[in-house]
C-alpha cells in the first residue's frame, strides 16, 4: 500500500518537474531528469522508475550513463533499497497530508499560533524568494541562477504559489507550493534563515501550508528534524524513503540495485 501511495507522490512530483527540467523516457519504465550546469542538487539529475519492482537493466543504465555524461552531470538511480556497501548521495523521505477538504483557489488568511509578529504573504517577488532559499540551502552561484530560472517557469504554472514570511517586518523564511495535474499540491523549499531558526517558524509555515492545501498535499525532506518532528507533528504521514545512488560509482554493480527491495 505504501509503495502505491509513494508512486502517486512521485508521479505528481515528476509532473511538476517536467515544467522546469529536461527529461526523457529511457525506457517504458524509467524517466531521466537532468539540469545542465549543476551537480549540486542530486534530485535534479535522477532516474525515476514507474515502479519499484525490478532491477535497473543494463540497457537503461547504458542510455542513462551516456545522457548524463554528455551533459557533464552525475546521474543518480532512485531506489527504495538502502545498501550499506554502496554510497548514496541523497536520502529523501516523502510525506502526505490529507485535509479531507476539496480544493479552493481562495486563500485563507494566515493566523499565527505562536506570535502576532509572524506574517506570511504570497509573493511574486522571485528574487527575494530565491535569495532566502539559496541562503538557507547554501546554493552556489550557478545553482542559484538555475533555481531562479526554474522558479520563473513554475510561476507561470496554474496553482503555483510562493510564500515569504516575516518576523517583526524582517524577512525570515520562505516556502512554495505547486499543483500537479491530478489536483494534488507539492510543498517545496521550506526555508528559515539561520537567525530565525529554533523559534517555531518552520512549524508555523508548514501548518499554514497544510491549511491552504484543500486536498492532498505532498512533500519530501532530507532534514532529520523535518522528517522526525516538524512534518509528523503537523499532520503529515510518511509514505516512503528513497535513496539516490550515483550512477557512475565503481564500488558497486548498478544492475544489482533494485528500484525497490526484492
Amino acid at each position: 500500500m505504501l509503495n502505491k501511495q509513494l508512486m502517486t507522490l512521485l508521479r505528481a512530483e515528476q509532473d511538476i518537474y517536467k515544467t522546469f527540467s529536461s527529461h526523457r523516457n529511457i525506457s517504458k519504465e524509467v524517466v531521466a531528469f537532468w539540469s545542465p550546469g549543476s551537480n549540486q542538487v542530486p534530485h535534479w539529475n535522477t532516474l525515476y522508475p514507474s515502479s519499484f519492482e525490478n532491477a535497473y537493466t543494463e540497457v537503461e543504465l547504458a542510455l542513462a550513463s551516456e545522457l548524463y555524461k554528455s551533459n557533464g552531470l552525475t546521474g543518480h538511480l532512485m531506489s527504495l533499497e538502502k545498501r550499506s556497501s554502496a554510497r548514496f548521495n541523497e536520502v529523501a523521505e516523502y510525506f502526505a497530508f490529507e485535509s479531507g477538504e476539496s480544493h479552493s483557489d481562495k486563500e485563507r488568511p494566515f493566523v499565527s499560533r505562536a506570535d502576532s509578529m509572524f506574517t506570511l504573504n504570497s509573493s511574486q517577488d522571485l528574487p527575494v524568494f530565491v535569495g532566502v532559499v539559496s541562503e538557507v540551502f547554501g546554493l552556489n552561484k550557478v545553482t542559484q541562477e538555475l533555481f531562479f530560472a526554474k522558479m520563473q517557469l513554475l510561476s507561470q504554472r496554474r496553482g503555483s504559489k510562493f510564500w515569504v514570511m516575516s518576523y517583526d517586518r524582517e524577512i525570515c523564511g520562505a516556502l512554495s507550493t505547486f499543483m500537479a495535474a491530478d489536483g494534488s499540491h507539492f510543498m517545496f523549499n521550506v526555508a528559515v534563515l539561520p537567525k530565525f531558526q529554533k523559534i517555531g517558524l518552520g512549524a508555523e509555515m508548514i501548518r499554514f501550508c497544510a491549511s491552504q492545501s484543500g486536498g492532498a498535499l505532498y512533500t519530501y525532506s532530507h532534514n532529520p528534524h523535518m522528517r522526525e518532528s516538524l512534518l509528523p507533528k503537523s499532520g503529515f504521514t510518511s509514505v516512503g524513503i528513497v535513496y539516490l545512488y550515483p550512477l557512475e560509482d565503481s564500488e558497486f554493480d548498478p544492475t544489482s540495485i533494485y528500484r525497490g527491495t526484492p
